[in-house]
């Protein structure tokens, strides 16, 4: 009964896809602009110190390049999803040319059989204030929309980040019905919030009881002290 639910939240995700996970695609790929080595889709997570640059660019190197890994020639769009947004933030993206913040589809770019397209870039700017966003971007063929990879990336505002104490800090399992465990840091301060940003559990321990809180995507929360150190999403079913 517990795989049912499971199976049947994750499809109710992905039919609402402010919260749809990555799927293979037949044509493309996520290529690593450094190594030429293919990369699994990920959730990546910008930590941003408060106050932060006027803007944070994603893939700003573009070390992240998009390959038709088919036989034919793909005219190829890229749209932006927004799961939750930091109240006064904006974002906006680049897909070959700069698109507003309202624009959430581009014009559609030719990618050749075998060839990649690196200008592709995520912007965000935030008015300064703590805050949650969660954009997904999609790229996929303009003939097949159900041909497609996507990206997940979350930006999190805060006080300040401290950089090497979060790289050990692991916080799992996701998905959980009952747990969420905290490695790497003794006697946290946890913040469990819901999608929409709100503070819905508080607790200091390494070992979390969510069994209470109803199925939906929540965010973890990691603080020593007052500090920010770490924010994760996690599924709870």
């Amino acid at each position: 009964m517990k795989k049912l639910i499971l199976l049947l939240l994750f499809s109710w995700l992905f039919a609402n896809s402010h919260l749809a996970t990555a799927q293979d695609s037949l044509s493309f790929q996520f290529i690593d602009g450094y190594t030429g080595q293919v990369i699994i889709p990920w959730q990546y997570v910008v930590n941003c110190p408060h106050p932060m640059p006027p803007f944070v660019v994603f893939n700003q190197n573009d070390s992240i390049w998009i390959k038709n890994v088919s036989s034919t020639t793909k005219q190829v769009k890229c749209k932006k999803v927004l799961g939750i947004q930091a109240p006064g933030s904006s974002n906006y993206f680049s897909w070959d040319t700069l698109y507003a913040p309202d624009d959430s589809i581009s014009n559609a770019i030719e990618i050749p059989s075998g060839e990649v397209f690196k200008n592709f870039r995520g912007y965000y700017s935030s008015s300064n204030q703590w805050g949650i966003t969660d954009i997904h971007y999609y790229f996929f063929d303009a003939n097949n929309p159900n041909d497609f990879i996507h990206q997940e990336v979350i930006f999190v505002i805060s006080d300040g980040i401290n950089e090497e104490l979060a790289r050990k800090i692991k916080i799992f399992p996701s998905p959980t019905n009952d747990y969420i465990y905290i490695n790497g840091i003794k006697d946290p301060s946890v913040e469990i919030l819901n999608i929409l940003g709100s503070v819905v559990l508080q607790i200091k321990s390494e070992k979390i009881l969510i069994c209470d809180l109803p199925a939906g995507v929540y965010f973890c929360r990691v603080k020593k002290g007052n500090q920010e150190i770490l924010t994760k999403k996690f599924l709870k079913y």
